[in-house]
């Protein structure tokens, strides 16, 4: 009952929030997949549980944000008890279970994937993956096909997925059972033949986008980002826009020690504490540790980063700082317990409030759309210029301009063309000319010059 009401009053507040940028774009692609396309294993980015839900909640619920929000909230407080219940599984205490739940509840990285509609994906993909360990635990022919089944589904919700056979091995080590490989076997298997179907296609996605691979410094500023995410809450997209303005490599990295040399002590420390942890704790310990490093394989290699990728790994880390804290002795221990829970909290708490700012002005926005197109009925095209992209790192529209008014106009042939110059040119026929200013998008029906 704790967990549940700890994600309540963090998240609770967050529930009648709007839809921000990909959910937009996520509900879209949704609403128009076929039967066929859903099991067309060749897009690059094959993710057919999370766009069936979104499907399924389109069609029950529309346009209304409150239902998705709830089902993300459900399945955070359904993955804060797997994860207490994996604690107490794993150190056969109630107490270090119910703290590694609780630090899961507050961590303030899960404010980004709970309160962002379109990382579905990874609540999903932790929840399936937790559930189909906990079932391979339990033993039984009956719960090892649940298991099996469950992982299947992780995979069909994000491809981080693959790296649950080597969480079956570190399991197997750290609950000191006897090592039974023959029991992986199936989860190898099936980690491989997907591999096998998914690399071709996954070899579509844009060579120079997100989803691009490189090594080297790309892979170290990824460790770091995600091990220092565990501990503090850093302006990583601040960092981020430094590192890409410097090369994305060893320049790069010295520009980004240089120019924020607070940010910097922090990942070192994060880094330093991260290892000592490692290093003293016992098998629990040394357990979450090794599930934040397995889960970073499937992320690390990306060009792209982000607080959402943090989510698997944090199970990890809340494993191991929890068991770690119990340690100590008994009044130390209560007391740093609690400080670390209201440190989390009180970080994300404050953390959520941008993001609620950032879904009123899309509400606002998406509102003044849906105005001008039902004004325009015969309007084929929509040139919008200035709309944010972003409130203090909170996605506001990045993109998901035109999936937005396809959805509430319910014009499928709609085109939305942002505009960036400050050049506007007006006369099309059949088109609309938008300028976001002062939060409201105004009608321009004249050649405006200037920004």
């Amino acid at each position: 009952m704790a967990i549940v009401l700890g994600n309540l009053l963090l998240f609770g507040r967050t529930l009648p929030h709007f839809f921000l940028s990909d959910d937009f774009a996520q509900i879209e692609r949704a609403t128009r997949f076929s039967l066929s396309g859903l099991f067309d294993i060749r897009i690059g980015l094959y993710r057919p549980v999370p766009l069936t839900v979104y499907r399924l909640m389109f069609k029950a619920f529309g346009f209304s944000p409150v239902p998705f929000n709830v089902l993300n909230l459900l399945i955070q407080i359904g993955n804060s008890v797997l994860v207490m219940w994996l604690g107490f599984r794993l150190t056969r205490s109630i107490a270090k279970g119910f703290l590694c739940g609780a630090i899961f509840t507050f961590h303030f990285m899960h404010v980004e994937p709970v309160i962002w509609v379109a990382c579905l994906n990874h609540l999903l993909t932790a929840g399936f993956l937790l559930g189909a360990l906990i079932l391979f635990d339990y033993g039984g022919k009956g719960r090892r096909i649940w298991s099996l089944a469950l992982f299947v589904l992780a995979l069909l919700s994000q491809e981080a997925a693959v790296v649950l056979p080597l969480f079956l091995l570190l399991w197997l080590w750290a609950s000191s059972k006897p090592v039974r490989l023959r029991k992986t076997v199936a989860y190898f298997v099936i980690s491989l033949a997907y591999l096998v179907l998914r690399i071709p296609s996954l070899m579509v996605v844009k060579g120079t986008g997100a989803y691009a691979m490189r090594l080297g410094m790309n892979v170290a500023k990824n460790v770091a980002f995600i091990i220092s995410s565990m501990f503090f809450r850093l302006n990583f997209r601040e960092l981020l826009a430094t590192w890409n303005a410097h090369g994305k490599g060893s320049s790069a990295a010295l520009e980004v020690l240089s120019s924020h040399p607070l940010a910097a002590i922090l990942v070192v420390v994060s880094l330093a504490c991260f290892g000592i942890m490692f290093w003293r704790g016992g098998r629990a310990v040394k357990f979450g540790a090794a599930w934040v490093l397995c889960s970073m394989l499937a992320v690390i290699f990306l060009v792209g980063t982000g607080e959402r990728v943090t989510y698997l790994p944090s199970v990890g880390f809340a494993m191991m700082s929890g068991v770690i804290i119990l340690r100590l002795k008994k009044a130390p221990a209560i007391l740093a317990a609690s400080a670390v829970c209201i440190y989390f909290f009180t970080v994300g708490f404050v953390d959520s409030s941008r993001w609620i700012r950032a879904s009123e002005i899309s509400e606002k926005i998406t509102g003044q759309l849906a105005g001008y197109i039902t004004k325009n009925p015969g309007v084929r095209k929509l040139y919008v210029q200035g709309l944010p992209d972003n409130y203090k790192g909170a996605y506001v529209f990045r993109g998901g301009t035109g999936a937005a008014a396809r959805l509430i106009s319910g014009k499928k042939d709609l085109q939305v063309i942002n505009i960036d110059e400050e050049h506007m040119e007006v006369g099309e026929p059949g088109a609309i000319y938008l300028r976001y200013v002062e939060g409201r998008l105004e009608q321009v029906r004249r050649p405006v010059h200037g920004p």
